[in-house]
Formats: C-alpha cells, sequence, structure tokens
C-alpha cells in the first residue's frame, strides 16, 4: 500500500522548511522597527515653544505682515494689546499678539548689519527718519522716541510686553540667494548671514504660511495687517 499524499517524512521535512523560513522572515521584518525604536527622534529644525505660550494666554490674535507699510502689523499688534489692557485691566500674559513678517515684510525681521549690507532701506523704500535717506539700519528693531513706530510698537518694545515675532524663513532664503547671484558669492554663505541675521528675539519658521497658520492653530483670530 503506498503512502497517502502530504504524508510521512516529506511532509515532515516540508513543514519543518516552512516553519523555519516563517521565523527568519519575522526576525528581519523586526529589523527596522527595532532600529526606529533605537534612534532618537530628530529636534524639530524650528523653535515651536511660542505656541504652548501662545495657547495658554486667554487673548491671543496673529497679525499677518506680508509687507512692510510702515511698520504696521506692529502697530496693530501693539493696539491689540493696549485695547485689552485699558479694557479688562490684563496683565501681560493674558494677551499675547503673534507678528509674521513674511513676503515683502521679512526685511523687517533682519538686524542693522544686513539692513546696511544689502541696503535693505532702497528695497523696502523705507527711509531713516533721522536722515530721512534710505534706511542703512532697521529703524524698526529698536525703541525710539522719534522712531518711524513708537517706542512700545518697535519690535524690541513688543518682545519686552510678551509678543511673539515670528519670520519667514523660504523668503529670508530666497531674499539671500538673490543677493549672492547679484554679487557673485556663494550662496550658502550668503544664506547663513540671513540665517544669523535676525533682530534678536525674532523666531524663525519653516514660511510665513505656517506661521500663520500654526498661530491660529494655537487658538489665535486673524487679522490682516498689510
Amino acid at each position: 500500500m503506498t503512502d497517502a499524499p502530504n504524508s510521512g517524512p516529506d511532509r515532515r521535512d516540508f513543514l519543518a522548511q516552512i516553519a523555519t523560513a516563517g521565523v527568519a522572515f519575522s526576525a528581519t521584518a523586526l529589523v527596522p522597527f527595532a532600529r526606529a525604536e533605537a534612534q532618537p527622534i530628530n529636534a524639530s529644525p524650528f523653535d515651536d515653544s511660542w505656541a504652548r505660550r501662545v495657547s495658554a494666554a486667554k487673548y491671543k490674535a496673529v497679525f499677518d505682515s506680508p509687507g512692510v507699510e510702515d511698520g504696521l502689523a506692529l502697530m496693530h499688534a501693539t493696539f491689540f494689546m493696549q485695547g485689552y489692557h485699558e479694557q479688562f485691566d490684563t496683565a501681560p500674559s493674558d494677551t499675547v499678539p503673534v507678528v509674521v513678517l513674511r513676503h515683502a515684510g521679512t526685511p523687517l525681521a533682519l538686524n542693522d548689519a544686513l539692513w546696511e549690507k544689502y541696503a535693505l532701506g532702497e528695497r523696502t523704500k523705507v527711509k531713516d527718519p533721522v536722515t530721512n535717506a534710505d534706511a542703512v539700519r532697521n529703524p524698526f528693531a529698536k525703541r525710539e522716541e522719534k522712531g518711524i513706530v513708537p517706542p512700545e510698537a518697535s519690535i524690541e518694545g513688543l518682545l519686552a510686553s510678551g509678543a511673539v515675532v515670528l519670520a519667514c524663513n523660504k523668503a529670508a532664503m530666497r531674499m539671500a540667494t538673490t543677493y549672492a547671484q547679484k554679487m557673485n558669492r556663494d550662496v550658502e554663505e550668503v544664506r547663513a548671514e540671513f540665517r544669523a541675521g535676525l533682530v534678536p528675539g525674532v523666531i524663525y519658521q519653516p514660511s510665513g504660511i505656517y506661521a500663520v497658520h500654526r498661530a491660529q492653530g494655537a487658538g489665535c483670530t486673524f487679522i490682516k495687517s498689510t
């Protein structure tokens, strides 16, 4: 009598091979997961800590500034804080405006050295209130009694009052690339200058559009300032 199909030593060998292959496959399949767990999670390339502070505030709004417009967004953010303080006697932590400097408004976020080196006053058509010539410094950065904006509406003044000021990294890097090509300089070298050239306290974000949306996600109402 012949053996029944799929019985005997041949069948046992076959099943053993399948079991061995299955174990090997399982071990191999788990390797990527083991490696992923062993690798540290990379930190975000852009500071997002501001969003937590904004979320905790009772009153918050984001002021979108795609242009300079004589610092109109800075003024709007100041009026926002002043209005709530006058109406409800709020503490600084209760009312947090977020100013997003993007597109053509990005130069507002850059320091005096970049304004002078790359003639940003000429680019933005901003006159220095002291000389009445094209600004070779950022006249919106520091508190000045006779500045373009009142001292409290300067970037320095706003930051001291608890505001958040964000800048568009994409616009800044695009600007840096344009100047590098125009001046026949290394693109990465000029980009590095722009990355390091923010007014102290201003925070780069992936883009201005991202920053506006992120602020709204943190509870801000939206105000188009320019």
